[in-house]
């Protein structure tokens, strides 16, 4: 069965469901974080496009603690 291609919305769920949920903490939706949101999705889905073996929660994974660590979330 082929797997679900990521989508940039389905990659800032991930984002904002990690740092909602799992680190219980609301993030301040500014337009800054936003855009940087919406990169951050950008780069998830052109980066599982160019390497088809890297498994997509993973790298969401990794992507999401580069982004808390930037916020001083984590």
């Amino acid at each position: 069965m082929p797997s679900k291609k990521l989508s940039k919305y389905d990659a800032m769920a991930y984002l904002f469901t990690r740092i909602m949920v799992d680190r219980a903490q609301p993030p301040n939706l500014t337009p800054a974080l936003l855009f940087s949101a919406m990169n951050l999705s950008e780069q998830a889905v052109e980066t599982i496009q160019q390497y088809k073996q890297i498994i997509p929660h993973k790298l969401m994974e990794s992507l999401t603690e580069e982004f808390l660590l930037e916020l001083n979330l984590s």
